[in-house]
């Protein structure tokens, strides 16, 4: 996939939205892109390589080699650990239910934030035939695990499933991977573009994911229309048992939640969590109780008994006598 390509398409986007004039463009609007589409230093150096490119290509000046876009590239530094964002995309869960699909689509969260650079409000706005546009802004990683094109690869794959056959056909072929992660993962599935070409280049098929010699399977998408498919929202709520909110996009708090709670090694599993809401505190084991404290606890136990069968003796006593004025 051509990423010069992808990231001029990038720059010539932001360039409409904002008024600007893309070619010949001034070193100004390069910075003021990079502003508006914040990124690593290595993500930011590629951009400014593309955009010369095109202009070199258009026989114009190259404004990415000004001593200002220059020094600004020089001086980003990556907004994210690189290491802590590969080891959150290979303990991400991609079999066993509904950790799976929740692990699948939080790693594809964040290798757009944290390796493609993508704001949160650019991923919440991606559907299904944006999945080859966000691939072009992902490299691909060594190991398959830790690769953030493979990672987008897998969720889009367990998403095309759900959207074609239900999330309960989903279930069973992403429970049968077991708790798999994707550290386990012996091929990369993005070599093979699996669900990473637009659906406009035809009916999209979900690629096999080879995991502990299990395959999640193919299926085409016939259940449904593909045209209104590929309009619907990439990423979506997931509740309990894993329903997908498909058509239904995942809110810029969820984003942030997903992005914050997997690179901390905390892995947001199903509920409120998935929705990016606080979840419950965690419990912490206590250690038993010691003789003495256990002889507290039984002592405590015999008072509370006590103060109960006052209390019913009390209660009987006034019903009875209550019964005994209406006899009377």
């Amino acid at each position: 996939m051509d990423r010069g390509g992808s990231d001029w398409a990038l720059f010539v986007d932001w360039c409409v939205a904002a008024g600007e004039q893309a070619l010949p463009a001034s070193p100004g609007t390069v910075l003021a892109f990079f502003e508006d589409a914040p990124a690593g230093r290595a993500t930011l150096a590629r951009r400014a390589r593309a955009i010369d490119a095109a202009h070199s290509t258009a026989g114009a000046g190259a404004p990415g080699r000004d001593a200002l876009v220059a020094s600004s590239v020089a001086g980003q530094r990556d907004r994210y650990d690189p290491q802590a964002v590969a080891r959150a995309l290979r303990s991400a869960p991609v079999g066993g239910w509904p950790a799976g699909l929740v692990g699948r689509r939080d790693a594809a969260i964040v290798a757009l934030v944290c390796a493609a650079g993508l704001s949160r409000d650019q991923v919440r706005r991606l559907r299904g035939l944006d999945v080859a546009w966000a691939a072009g802004r992902l490299d691909i990683g060594s190991p398959p695990g830790a690769c953030p094109r493979c990672a987008l690869s897998r969720w889009h794959s367990a998403w095309l499933l759900v959207a074609a056959a239900g999330w309960r056909m989903a279930r069973v072929r992403i429970e049968e991977l077991g708790a798999a992660l994707a550290e386990d993962a012996v091929e990369h599935d993005c070599s093979r573009s699996a669900g990473l070409i637009s659906a406009r280049d035809g009916p999209p098929a979900l690629g096999a994911v080879t995991l502990g010699a299990v395959a999640l399977g193919t299926a085409a998408l016939d259940a449904v229309e593909l045209g209104a498919v590929e309009r619907w929202p990439l990423f979506s709520p997931i509740g309990h048992q894993g329903q997908v909110g498909l058509g239904r996009p995942l809110s810029r708090r969820s984003l942030t939640a997903v992005v914050s709670a997997r690179l901390g090694a905390v892995a947001p599993m199903f509920g409120a969590a998935a929705h990016g809401l606080p979840g419950p505190a965690p419990v912490l084991a206590k250690p038993p109780p010691s003789p003495a404290e256990r002889a507290a606890q039984l002592g405590r136990l015999d008072e509370l008994c006590v103060v109960l069968e006052r209390v019913g003796d009390e209660a009987e006593a006034c019903l009875l006598a209550w019964a005994g004025e209406r006899g009377g």
